[in-house]
């Protein structure tokens, strides 16, 4: 969106952080719906401390939910 719907323009000329935060927030999870391999690099700008630490960690959701790797015994 270059010229930048009337959404858009109040997202980025209202002065509280609240609004900015709650438009950020849409706009995460509207990549993700469309964008999966963007979303992942959009995750670690935008980290959702807010959100209930998964796997108690610390670290962001794309990088705490990688599958960990198993070693046998042999």
């Amino acid at each position: 969106m270059r010229g930048g719907s009337p959404l858009t323009l109040f997202w980025r000329h209202s002065g509280s952080l609240a609004t900015t935060d709650f438009f950020n927030d849409i706009r995460a999870k509207r990549m993700n719906r469309q964008f999966p391999s963007v979303s992942s690099h959009f995750q670690l700008l935008h980290r959702d401390y807010s959100a209930p630490l998964r796997n108690n960690s610390r670290y962001p959701p794309s990088i705490s939910q990688r599958p960990r790797r198993i070693r046998y015994r042999t």
